[in-house]
C-alpha cells in the first residue's frame, strides 16, 4: 500500500461510519469517495428536492432546517442524503453550511457501491436511515 494511501485510509478511519471497516474496505471506499470544499452558506440539500448524493462530513458545521426554522447541526461524521437515496423520496431537510466544509460526496451509482463494499456500513447507514425515516413520518 502507498504511504498517499495508507494517509487516506487512516484518515476514513477516523470517520465514525467508517470505524470498523477493514483495510481493504476503506481502500474500496477511498476510490468511489470525491472530496469537496464548501463555502459557508452553500445548500448542500434542499427540502422537496429529490436527491443524488450521499455525503459525508469530514470538517465543519452544516444546519439541517426544516421550512425556515433550524432543527439540527452536523459535523464531522455526520452523514445525510441516505433516506432520499434507499427510500427514494424527497429530501427531509435543507442542509446549509454553516462554516467553510470539507465533504465527501458519493453519486447514487457509488453509494450502492458503497453498500456493497462493507456489509456492517450497509446495516449502519440503512438502520440509521430507517430511524431517521420513522421520526419524520411519524
Amino acid at each position: 500500500m502507498k504511504r498517499g494511501q495508507r494517509e487516506q485510509i487512516d484518515k476514513l478511519r477516523e470517520v465514525n461510519l467508517f470505524a470498523s471497516c477493514s483495510d481493504d474496505e476503506l481502500a474500496r471506499i477511498d476510490h468511489l469517495i470525491t472530496q469537496i470544499q464548501v463555502d459557508e452558506g452553500r445548500a448542500l440539500t434542499r427540502e422537496g428536492e429529490h436527491g443524488k448524493e450521499f455525503v459525508i462530513v469530514v470538517e465543519g458545521t452544516a444546519g439541517v432546517f426544516k421550512g425556515d426554522e433550524q432543527v439540527a447541526e452536523v459535523g464531522p461524521g455526520s452523514f445525510l442524503g441516505e433516506i432520499g437515496l434507499l427510500f427514494d423520496v424527497p429530501r427531509t431537510a435543507t442542509v446549509k453550511a454553516l462554516t467553510p466544509m470539507t465533504i465527501d460526496v458519493l453519486n447514487l451509482r457509488e453509494f450502492r457501491e458503497l453498500l456493497e463494499a462493507s456489509p456492517d456500513l450497509r446495516e449502519s447507514i440503512e438502520a440509521a436511515a430507517r430511524t431517521r425515516f420513522g421520526e419524520i413520518t411519524a
